[in-house]
Parts: structure tokens; sequence; C-alpha cells
């Protein structure tokens, strides 16, 4: 066989193994992340109350950087010394 012959028959394997992995991949289900669908419904949560916001929580990282969030339902401030939490999304400094 020559070399041709051979390379070919190995890129047709490679691109159906690609092919059948990237199939198997999105057959599996909605591909959203549970982070995603928290942001989703952070923002939706303030639709109802007019867009007023009930809680903000804001952190000093130091070096004049800041983390802060915003939330409707609840806030949860310096969760471990890093963390903020409002309406279930994580902020991190």
């Amino acid at each position: 066989m020559n070399k041709t012959k051979i390379f070919s028959g190995l890129s047709a394997v490679a691109i159906a193994g690609f092919v059948a992995f990237n199939y198997n991949l999105n057959a599996k289900g909605d591909n959203t992340s549970d982070v995603n669908l928290a942001k989703v419904e952070a923002l939706a949560s303030g639709e109802g109350s007019g867009g007023q916001a009930s809680c903000t929580c804001t952190k000093d990282c130091g070096n004049g950087a800041t983390a802060s969030c915003t939330g409707y339902e609840s806030c949860h401030c310096n969760l471990g010394g890093i963390w903020l939490q409002c309406d279930g999304v994580v902020s991190q400094c």
C-alpha cells in the first residue's frame, strides 16, 4: 500500500470518530449548564417587582478591585471571605 491510501484511510476513520462523538454529545441533552440557568432565573426574578432590587452585596477584593451582586430575593455577602451570592448566582473576587 502506498502512503496516500494509508493517510486517506486514517483521515476517514478520524473524521468518522469525530462526527460520532459530536452526535453522541448533542444527543445527550439540552447542553445548558446549571450556572446559566441560575443566571436566567436571577434576571427573571426581578421582573415581577418592577425591577427594584431588594439587596446588594459588595466586596473589596484589594488592589482597587471589587466584586458585587444585586438580588431580588436573597443576598449572602462574604461567604467564605471571597464569595457573594445573590438570588443563587455566585460571584467571586
